[in-house]
């Protein structure tokens, strides 16, 4: 095809679509705005083995995503029985067709309960 040829066809395409004034319009359905979803993530607890052992996450919030999907984040503190140190994990889970699958782990936060206390005082 030439590029007269496309230019051509193009012209032609707007020249249709400004014929046509009102589009039908189809919104997405919005799963974040869902109850049973919001509350199905919130009520949501996954476990996740930590230096402490097998722990329990915690709702942290949802997001939702501009291709549909909802996504929540959970986090999960404990004290590291080696270091003594706090550690944070977070975890983000997509809803995708109706079920909740693991999308990201983040890296682990370490905190010095000592260090934490500090940084407060000077504050």
């Amino acid at each position: 095809m030439k590029a007269f040829a496309v230019v051509k066809l193009h012209c032609l395409a707007l020249e249709i679509l400004n014929e046509v004034r009102d589009f039908p319009a189809v919104l997405a359905p919005d799963t974040a705005s869902n109850p049973f979803d919001e509350a199905s993530l919130k009520e949501f607890r996954p476990l996740h083995e930590l230096s402490a052992g097998l722990r329990e996450a915690k709702f942290q919030r949802t997001d939702h995503w501009a291709n549909g999907n909802t996504v929540a984040y959970y986090q999960a503190v404990c004290r590291n029985p080696e270091t003594g140190k706090f550690e944070r994990y977070a975890w983000r889970y997509m809803l995708s067709n109706g079920q909740l699958i693991l999308h990201k782990t983040f890296p682990v936060i370490v905190e010095d309960w000592k260090d934490r206390r500090v940084s407060l005082v000077d504050r």
